[in-house]
């Protein structure tokens, strides 16, 4: 099987200003890193609930856990956030607007015209 092509610096330093000029500019951001830095797919990044990624305090985990069903090869896995990943979630966690529940989703998705589309086609 090929092995997908990995962004440059340069590629993703440009990826994130793009997503950083729209409107969802801090969670399509996370998104972007989680893919590059975790190895995350979009179904494994769509199906992330803030109690999978925050301790108790709403500190962020260094390692989480993704169970079977959510991932491709349906083996539940080991996640390891490294500091930046940690402080962008916190950051991405701070910023929203209301308080969120545990138990929502990590990156919901506005609509179908969502910039994040735009983004991942360019």
């Amino acid at each position: 099987m090929k092995q997908a092509r990995v962004l440059t610096r340069s590629e993703l330093k440009r990826v994130l200003a793009v997503c950083s000029a729209h409107r969802y500019g801090m969670r399509n951001r996370l998104i972007i890193q989680l893919s590059h830095y975790a190895g995350l797919r979009v179904g494994e990044i769509a199906s992330l609930k803030w109690n999978d990624m925050l301790e108790a305090n709403q500190s962020v985990k260094a390692v989480f856990y993704l169970s079977a069903e959510n991932t491709k090869s349906n083996e539940a896995r080991a996640v390891h956030l490294n500091d930046l990943l940690q402080k962008q979630v916190a950051a991405y966690y701070a910023g929203l607007a209301y308080e969120v529940p545990i138990d929502q989703p990590v990156c919901e998705f506005a609509c179908k015209t969502d910039p994040l589309r735009w983004v991942i086609s360019v």
